[in-house]
């Protein structure tokens, strides 16, 4: 699979949609991958500030099977 295609799936796969997570980059080589997390009313936690867990939990494991392929 090519990078700009992971990275359109990633950005329209429900979950992702529904958190504000968005990969706003995947390199060619699979070396990096730019996530951001949009706050929202739903992902914002009591300091007002988001969970950036949520959105760093699956790009890598992505990019570190592409590697291993």
């Amino acid at each position: 699979m090519q990078p700009r295609l992971l990275k359109h799936f990633m950005n329209v796969w429900p979950p992702f949609a529904a958190s504000g997570i968005h990969v706003a980059h995947l390199a060619d080589d699979w070396s990096v991958a730019r996530v951001t997390l949009r706050l929202r009313r739903w992902n914002r936690n009591y300091v007002g500030t988001g969970r950036v867990e949520v959105s760093c939990e699956s790009a890598p494991s992505a990019v570190l099977r592409q590697d291993e392929a």
